[in-house]
């Protein structure tokens, strides 16, 4: 009870907490407006580009360009680039909301993509042939068609806004929005243990419901959209709570526990039945991406890189004042992310260095989910505790 006492005391001496209730609701007021941006993003761009093979030599590759970029390297240039030209509230808000699009916008675009690509053959005859066509087709064929990819790829694009709330809400000095994310920055800079942790609690306690209230009923009710090569059966089978907890993690774990598993058969099958999995390589055997990407033209790949550098060189135009105004005066909360005197060298080894902690975190990342992979493939009653932790994580 004492330890109790003393861990609460800091988070009611913070003034902060009482306005947690309003700090989240900002945090999912930014994080929905910016899924709706991306759901609209996705729904344009993977359409057209799945229904349209001469345009989708450009811009599949340029869609695998900018979500390769790391969603980090697209804070300089949005908050640079909105805060020179409107600084203060509005400007940061608006940032905030860019940022956290640029990272749920790639995963539902490439589940559009799929979605279309797994439409038959024989549908696209019959509605041909029936005259379905123009938004008549749109609607019928390829909005239920992308349903179901829709949703799972849109549960990993809030995954990936959720990770950048602590960032996209503030930067000291310069950003410093109303939310979950602040509130926990802010905590953990002065330091605060208990409110950061509290604060974590109450964001676990947040994408928890939402994946309990929004996620899993929308996952059940597009398990009706799905096209499916034999007849499903007519009772309905149990539900794996490894297969519920796992699917947001089936494409981080399924490229290294397939190669892992090879000789162990036995395991590797329990794994595909019990999370899902084969949903998953379906989706992938339709898109063939990799595929696709090699069957594009030398055009098409010059093209979206063409694109892509003439993006970047526009941004740099936009944010880089002019010789007479230095970048701090030029943006009125004084933000600058950019180093000066940073020669070629020291760029190639900063560059060097980002590069061997990516490595080293993708080795330990790799180690640690292949163990836990074999342990929930070999017993359910670990499935039980693990699982949950890592739908949560």
């Amino acid at each position: 009870m004492i330890l109790l006492t003393g861990a609460a005391t800091p988070i009611i001496e913070n003034n902060q907490t009482s306005m947690l209730p309003y700090f989240a609701g900002r945090t999912l007021s930014r994080m929905t407006i910016a899924y709706g941006l991306s759901l609209a993003f996705a729904l344009a761009y993977g359409i057209f580009t799945a229904m349209n093979h001469r345009a989708s030599h450009v811009m599949l590759p340029l869609l695998d360009i900018f979500q390769s970029v790391p969603v980090l390297g697209f804070l300089p240039v949005v908050f640079l680039l909105v805060l020179n030209r409107l600084p203060g509230t509005p400007g940061q808000e608006l940032a905030s909301i860019i940022m956290i699009f640029t990272a749920m916008a790639w995963a539902p675009t490439f589940g559009v993509i799929a979605g279309v690509n797994a439409i038959p053959a024989d549908i696209k005859e019959a509605s041909r042939a029936y005259g379905v066509r123009g938004f008549k087709y749109l609607r019928q064929i390829v909005l239920p068609a992308v349903y179901p990819e829709l949703i799972w790829s849109s549960i990993l694009a809030w995954g990936g806004g959720w990770y950048l709330i602590p960032i996209e809400e503030y930067i000291p000095g310069t950003v410093n929005l109303p939310g979950l994310g602040s509130y926990i920055a802010i905590a953990g800079r002065k330091p605060d243990l208990a409110s950061a942790l509290f604060g974590l609690i109450i964001l676990v306690g947040i994408i928890f419901a939402i994946d309990q209230l929004v996620w899993r009923p929308l996952g059940r009710r597009a398990e009706k959209y799905k096209y499916e090569t034999v007849a499903a059966p007519a009772t309905e089978t149990q539900r794996s709570i490894v297969g519920e907890g796992m699917r947001r993690y089936e494409g981080r774990l399924i490229s290294p526990v397939t190669s892992f598993l090879k000789s162990e058969k036995s395991y590797f099958n329990r794994v595909v039945e019990i999370t899902r999995l084969r949903r998953l390589l379906h989706a992938r055997e339709r898109l063939r991406f990799p595929e696709r990407i090699t069957r594009i033209p030398l055009w098409g790949k010059l093209a979206s890189y063409a694109i892509f550098l003439s993006l970047v060189a526009v941004a740099l135009a936009i944010i880089i004042p002019p010789k007479s105004q230095s970048i701090e005066n030029a943006i009125a909360t004084n933000f600058s992310l950019l180093a000066n005197n940073v020669t070629a060298l020291e760029l190639f080894l900063n560059t060097l260095l980002s590069v061997s902690r990516l490595a080293t975190a993708y080795c330990i990342a790799l180690a640690w989910t292949l163990g836990a992979g074999i342990l929930i493939a070999r017993s359910s009653r670990l499935s039980r505790w693990l699982v949950p932790i890592f739908d949560i994580g």
